[in-house]
């Protein structure tokens, strides 16, 4: 019984013993190269910059799995699991909100674990040609073309990344507010239709009225 008690505090010694001991900096560099192997030196440089949100996962004394964030100038303990260093993209254009982000997952012997999703690189950066998004007039006047709202300038207008699709789209957004009824609230509607930021296509037209229907 005695071995046995002996034996199981001595495992998680032993499991600890293979911990690595890496200077933070070095996994940085690691995975900056690899990024930049993928989309280039110009795009990474212009257009990258790395996260604050990279994490570490890694092993214990207990054998449990830890996540903490992966800072600079730090080294790393326990036996790593994964590490994902994150960037942030951007194109630095105003009109874009929500920049998307990369990341290089690693695995404990610092081997790429999968490919870096970069879909969201538009073809005109890597082709390094200028911008092709339709312009801010151009596609107002589409909107309007295709029964948008009449009103001098839309609530909110601007170019997002859609995921699902892998493309960048034109988003107007329209609010309006109805008259007020003896101190009673009065509807509102929102209207919001999505351009093809590159084709120029209406993808959606969508109006919803919300408030007291009489």
């Amino acid at each position: 019984m005695k071995k046995l008690l002996l034996l199981g505090m001595i495992l998680p010694f032993v499991t600890y013993a293979g911990a690595q001991k890496l200077y933070t900096d070095s996994v940085f560099r690691l995975a900056d190269s690899i990024l930049a192997a993928h989309v280039g030196q110009k795009i990474f440089r212009e257009n990258f910059s790395r996260s604050p949100e990279s994490t570490i996962e890694y092993m214990g004394l207990l054998g449990d799995v830890n996540k903490s964030s992966l800072l600079p100038g730090k080294r790393t303990s326990g036996r790593i699991v994964e590490i994902i260093v994150q960037y942030a993209f951007s194109l630095h254009d105003s009109r874009i909100i929500f920049n998307n982000t990369a990341e290089v997952r690693l695995n404990g012997n610092l081997q790429l674990l999968s490919e870096p999703e970069l879909h969201f690189i538009p073809a005109y950066l890597i082709e390094n040609r200028n911008s092709d998004f339709v312009s801010y007039e151009r596609a107002l006047s589409i909107a309007k073309s295709n029964q948008m709202r009449e009103v001098s300038k839309p609530s909110n207008a601007y170019i997002i990344y859609d995921s699902n699709r892998r493309i960048y789209k034109w988003v107007f957004e329209n609010y309006a507010e109805g008259s007020k009824d003896q101190g009673r609230p009065g509807q509102f509607s929102t209207e919001v239709m999505e351009i093809n930021a590159i084709t120029g296509d209406l993808i959606s037209h969508t109006t919803n009225k919300f408030g007291p229907q009489n």
